[in-house]
C-alpha cells in the first residue's frame, strides 16, 4: 500500500499507488487558485500568490481591497484600514 512511484511531467504529477491505482494531479491556473483562496478567506496567501506570479499591481490592490472588506465585515475595523 501507499505511494510506490511519483512521476513529474509538464503541468502535472502522476502518483502510482501500491494497489495499482494511479492519480494525476494537475496544477490549476492562477485565477482558479485565487478564486479558491477567496472562497476560503485566505487573502494573505492570495496576495502572496499574486505577487509571486507577478500580477499587475492593480490586481494586487484589488485583492487587498477584498481583504479589507472581509476584515471590516468581521468587525476588525483597524485591520481593515
Amino acid at each position: 500500500r501507499g505511494v510506490t512511484r511519483v512521476v513529474c511531467s509538464v503541468g502535472s504529477i502522476l502518483v502510482v499507488c501500491g494497489d495499482g491505482k494511479m492519480a494525476q494531479l494537475i496544477e490549476k491556473d492562477t485565477p482558479s487558485k485565487l478564486e479558491m483562496l477567496f472562497k476560503r478567506n485566505l487573502y494573505p496567501l492570495a496576495i502572496s500568490l499574486a505577487r509571486s506570479n507577478e500580477l499587475d499591481e492593480s490586481q494586487v490592490v484589488d485583492i487587498q481591497c477584498k481583504y479589507g472588506d472581509h476584515l471590516y465585515h468581521k468587525g476588525d475595523f483597524d485591520g481593515a484600514m
